[in-house]
């Protein structure tokens, strides 16, 4: 199953990450206010919600098929900057995680359509159920925590961890994409 990868030359796609019940999706909203550009949402939250029982290896496909929609539909309304809530690398992370294998193109894939910039959520925040998740265990979420680090660091992303609560949280990811976007602007300016 080839799907055309979707990505301007200029676009910067920013991937909100991270583990479970971290603000993800809150940040995401408000980082695309903030910028004034599209958004997309987390696949497997919204195929989890429909599905209502547990998920399991099997749908991992689906899930990432359904990412990658849902990434492509937002590149496309994009001018400058996106923001997409988790990636295939999440996707990839978590079947890993869950299940202790992942599809070989869904790693593929999690290279070729990676982010330019991540912002790993730190799970300073309080546990929230969510009716998908709904049973917190603090060591297995903090083994997840470092599971996303490390994989980011394995595959040499651009990362910056985003904490702190409310206000100072939004504007810790402001501020992370804002001197990304900088650092971009002045590597394009070099003069020799």
């Amino acid at each position: 199953m080839m799907q055309k990868k979707i990505h301007h030359k200029n676009l910067m796609r920013v991937v909100i990450t991270g583990a479970e019940s971290t603000g993800k999706t809150k940040i995401v909203r408000q980082l695309s206010k903030y910028f004034n550009c599209p958004y997309s949402l987390e696949a497997a939250r919204i195929y989890g919600e429909k599905k209502l029982t547990p998920i399991t290896f099997n749908d991992v496909e689906s899930i990432a098929s359904l990412q990658i929609t849902l990434e492509d539909k937002a590149n496309q309304r994009a001018k400058t900057i996106v923001i997409h809530d988790t990636d295939l690398i999440s996707t990839e992370i978590y079947a890993n995680y869950y299940f202790n294998q992942c599809p070989n193109w869904i790693i593929e894939r999690s290279i070729s359509r990676s982010g330019d910039l991540y912002l790993i959520c730190d799970i300073d925040l309080p546990w929230i159920p969510d009716g998908i998740r709904d049973r917190e265990n603090p060591k297995e979420r903090r083994k997840l925590h470092e599971l996303f680090v490390d994989t980011l660091d394995k595959k040499n992303k651009n990362w910056v961890m985003i904490s702190g609560s409310g206000t100072m949280r939004i504007n810790h990811a402001i501020s992370a994409i804002e001197a990304h976007i900088n650092d971009r602007h002045n590597k394009n300016h070099i003069k020799y």
